[in-house]
C-alpha cells in the first residue's frame, strides 16, 4: 500500500518538477539572450573609436588648410567653416560617454589642455583668415592635439580589441549556457511528452475498463429486466389462465360424477361453460403475444386530427360496452393534433377500459382535453382502487400488474403498448395515482403546426 502511494506520488510529483525546471530553463535562457543583447547594443569602444577618429580627421583637415594659408596656396574650404566641424566634434568628444570613457581609461589628463585650447581658436581663426595673424598661431595649438588624437585613437583601438575579444569570450560562454538549458529544456520536454503518453494510455485504458464495465452493467441490468419480465409473466399467466382451467375442470369433474343420469341440457350447459373458458384462455393467450408483437410491427400515418372529436367517438365506443359507467367529458375548444387516428383511439380506448375496470360500478370517469404548451392532452381521471406511489412508474412495464389489483382480470401490457404508441407518434403518457382514491392517466400529443399558427396570430 506504501510503494502504491509513492508511486502515485511520483507520478504527480515528477511532471510538477520538469514542469517547474522547464519553466526556470526557459526564463534563465531568456535573461541570457536578454543580456547579450544589452551588451551589444552598448558598444562604447566602437563609437568612441569613431569619435576620435572623426575629431582627427577635422583637425588634420583644418591643419591641412592653415598650412596652405601659409604657403599662399588656393583653399578649398572656408577656414571657420573648418573649425566649426573641428569644434563639434571636440565637444562630441568631451561631452557624455565618451568624456567617461576618457575618465575610465585615464586618457582624460593627456586630451583635456590641448583640447581646451583647440576650442578657444575662434577669434584667432578669424584674425587668420582676415590676414592679420600669421597661421601659424594655430598650427602651434593644433600640432600637439593632433599628436594627442593619434594616441587616444590607438588606446581606442586597442582597447576595443580587448574589450572585444571578452566580449566574444562572453558571448561564447553565453551560448553554451543557452545550448546546455536547452539541453535541459529538450529533456524536460521529453519527461512530461512521455507523461503525458503514460497519462493518455492509461486514461485510454481506463476509458475501456470503465466502457466494457457499463457493458457488462447494462448485460446486468438487461438479465435482470428479462428475469423480472418472466417473474412477472408467470405471475400474470398463472392468476389469469387458472380461472378458466378451474372452470374446465369442474365442468367435467361434474359430468364425470353424474354419468349417465345427466340430463342433454345439462350436458349444454356444461360444454357451454367449457366452451366459453376456452375461448377466454384462448383470447388470453393471443391478446398476450399479439399484443406484444403489434407495438414493434404497427406502421404510424400521422395526420391532423381533430382531438375532441377523437375522444368523443372513444367514448360513445365505451358507452356501448360499459352504459352503466358514466363518462364526463370536459373539452375546452377544437384542438387539432398531429397523430395517427386509430392509435390514438387504441390508447384513449385503453384508459377508459382500465378506469371503469378497476373503478366501483357507476363511479364517474371524467375525461378532460386541454393545452399544454406546444402539446395538447387528454386526461382520464377515476375514482377506482389507484396505484401505490412504489409501483406507479412500472404501470407501464411489460405484464407488470400491480398487487391492488391482482385479483381483477387482466394481462398487464395493455398500458405497456399505449406508452409505445404514444412515443411512435411523438408523444408521451404520464400518471399519477393516489392508492385508495383513484388514478389519472394523460396522453400528450404535439399540436398541429396549423393549430399553433391560429392560436399565435
Amino acid at each position: 500500500m506504501l510503494k502504491l502511494r509513492l508511486a502515485q506520488s511520483l507520478g504527480y510529483v515528477l511532471p510538477l518538477a520538469a514542469v517547474v525546471t522547464l519553466t526556470l530553463l526557459f526564463i534563465m535562457a531568456l535573461v541570457r539572450l536578454a543580456e547579450i543583447q544589452q551588451d551589444m547594443r552598448h558598444n562604447v569602444s566602437a563609437n568612441m573609436l569613431w569619435v576620435v577618429t572623426q575629431t582627427q580627421a577635422e583637425s588634420l583637415t583644418l591643419s591641412a588648410a592653415l598650412h596652405a594659408v601659409e604657403s599662399n596656396q588656393p583653399q578649398s574650404q572656408d577656414l571657420t567653416q573648418q573649425f566649426n566641424l573641428l569644434h563639434s566634434r571636440l565637444r562630441l568628444l568631451l561631452e557624455g560617454p565618451q568624456r567617461r570613457y576618457l575618465d575610465q581609461y585615464h586618457l582624460w589628463p593627456l586630451l583635456a589642455q590641448p583640447s581646451e585650447q583647440a576650442l578657444q581658436l575662434g577669434p584667432l581663426i578669424k584674425q587668420i583668415s582676415a590676414g592679420q595673424l600669421p597661421p601659424s598661431v594655430a598650427l602651434d595649438v593644433l600640432e600637439p592635439l593632433n599628436a594627442i588624437l593619434r594616441q587616444v585613437a590607438s588606446k581606442t583601438m586597442v582597447v576595443q580589441w580587448e574589450e572585444m575579444g571578452g566580449r566574444m569570450d562572453k558571448y561564447r560562454d553565453a551560448v553554451l549556457v543557452i545550448i546546455f538549458l536547452m539541453i535541459g529544456i529538450v529533456i524536460c520536454s521529453l519527461i512530461i511528452s512521455v507523461r503525458m503518453f503514460l497519462a493518455l494510455r492509461r486514461n485510454r485504458q481506463t476509458r475501456e475498463m470503465e466502457r466494457h464495465a457499463a457493458v457488462l452493467e447494462s448485460e446486468l441490468v438487461s438479465e435482470r429486466k428479462v428475469s423480472e419480465l418472466y417473474r412477472s409473466f408467470g405471475a400474470m399467466v398463472s392468476h389469469q389462465f387458472r380461472t378458466p382451467l378451474a372452470i374446465i375442470d369442474a365442468s367435467m369433474q361434474r359430468l364425470l360424477r353424474m354419468g349417465n343420469k345427466i340430463e342433454p341440457d345439462e350436458i349444454a350447459r356444461r360444454v357451454g361453460k367449457v366452451r366459453k373458458a376456452t375461448q377466454r384462455l384462448t383470447r388470453l393467450i393471443d391478446n398476450t403475444l399479439i399484443a406484444d408483437q403489434y407495438v414493434d410491427m404497427v406502421s404510424v400515418r400521422l395526420e391532423d386530427c381533430d382531438l375532441g372529436l377523437l375522444v368523443r367517438e372513444v367514448c360513445q365506443s365505451q358507452r356501448i360496452i360499459a352504459p352503466a359507467s358514466p363518462l364526463n367529458i370536459d373539452i375546452q375548444s377544437t384542438l387539432r393534433v398531429t397523430c395517427d387516428p386509430s392509435l390514438v383511439e387504441h390508447i384513449l380506448f385503453n384508459f377508459l377500459s382500465n378506469a371503469v375496470k378497476y373503478s366501483e360500478p357507476e363511479a364517474n370517469i371524467h375525461i378532460k382535453v386541454f393545452q399544454e404548451g406546444e402539446h395538447l392532452c387528454c386526461s382520464v381521471s377515476d375514482q377506482g382502487i389507484g396505484v401505490s406511489q412504489e409501483q406507479l412508474e412500472q404501470v407501464f412495464d411489460r405484464y407488470f400488474r400491480s398487487d391492488a389489483v391482482a385479483a381483477i382480470q387482466g394481462t398487464g401490457i395493455g398500458l405497456y403498448v399505449a406508452r409505445k404508441l404514444a412515443l411512435i407518434q411523438g408523444g408521451q403518457i404520464r400518471a399519477s395515482s393516489v392508492e385508495g382514491h383513484g388514478s389519472i392517466f394523460t396522453l400528450c400529443l404535439p399540436a398541429a403546426s396549423t393549430y399553433l399558427a391560429e392560436k399565435s396570430s
